[in-house]
C-alpha cells in the first residue's frame, strides 16, 4: 500500500501508478488557484475590508501568496484567515496541492488606498465615489513590506 504525501514528496496517494506531481505550478494552473482563491472569499475581504491577495507562483514546492492592506486597516493581521481559504477553494483539491506543497511564504505589505469598496448607491455622492475609484486604482502602487513568514507544510495542513 502507498503512503499519504509527506513533507518531503510530491507522489499521489492513491495507489495507482501515476507520474509523480510536479511540485511547481504551471502558469495555467497558478491562474486557476488564484482565480479560486478569489471566488472563495478573498473578493469579500477585498470588498468589505480594501484587502487584496495574490497567488503569486509555486516553484519546487514553495508557494507564494502575497497580502496587501490599506493603510487604514487597523484590525490585527490574522494571516491564518488567508491560508485557510487558500486551503478550502476548489482548485486546491483539484490540483492536490496538499500533495504538491512543501513550504508557503505569505509576504504581507501596507498601501495607500483600498483593494476596493462596496456602498450602497444612495450612501454616497458622486464626488466621494470618485475618489474612492481614484485610491482603488492607486493601491498597490506604492506598497510597503508589513512582515513575511514562511510556513512549513505541517503548519499549513493544520490550519
Amino acid at each position: 500500500m502507498k503512503k499519504s504525501m509527506n513533507s518531503n514528496q510530491c507522489e499521489p496517494s492513491n495507489g495507482q501508478n501515476e507520474e509523480p506531481l510536479s511540485p511547481t505550478l504551471s502558469s495555467e494552473e497558478r491562474k486557476t488557484l488564484h482565480s479560486s482563491y478569489v471566488q472563495a472569499g478573498i473578493k469579500w475581504i477585498g470588498m468589505l475590508h480594501g484587502i487584496s491577495s495574490d497567488v503569486v507562483e509555486m516553484k519546487n514546492g514553495l508557494l507564494v501568496v502575497t497580502v496587501t492592506l490599506p493603510e487604514s486597516y487597523s484590525q490585527p493581521v490574522e494571516d491564518g484567515v488567508f491560508i485557510r481559504i487558500l486551503k478550502h477553494c476548489r482548485a486546491w483539491h483539484r490540483l492536490q496541492m496538499e500533495h504538491r506543497l512543501r513550504r508557503l511564504y505569505l509576504i504581507v505589505y501596507t498601501d495607500k488606498g483600498r483593494a476596493g469598496f462596496m456602498v450602497r448607491a444612495d450612501d454616497m455622492d458622486n464626488e466621494e465615489f470618485v475618489q474612492r475609484a481614484r485610491e482603488t486604482r492607486e493601491f498597490g502602487k506604492t506598497r510597503k513590506l508589513l512582515f513575511d513568514r514562511i510556513y512549513e507544510w505541517e503548519e499549513v495542513m493544520g490550519m
